[in-house]
């Protein structure tokens, strides 16, 4: 299982303790975990971070 960090702002984290920002700062954080979920797991589902070839994307381009 990966491991992953959020960064928030400070604006973000006084919107979630301030009951008239809350859920736009619940939205914006939401968004933040979800995001990064889905990048730990497109990372680990291809063995590659953003950007990284793989040996397989590699070996294509020499075919080609």
């Amino acid at each position: 299982m990966a491991q992953f960090n959020i960064t928030l702002t400070e604006e973000e984290l006084h919107g979630l303790f301030l009951n008239n920002n809350r859920d736009k700062a619940i939205e914006t954080l939401l968004e933040k975990i979800f995001n990064e979920v889905l990048r730990c797991q497109s990372a680990e589902q291809l063995c590659a971070k953003p950007y990284e070839r793989t040996a397989l994307v590699l070996q294509l381009n020499k075919k080609q």
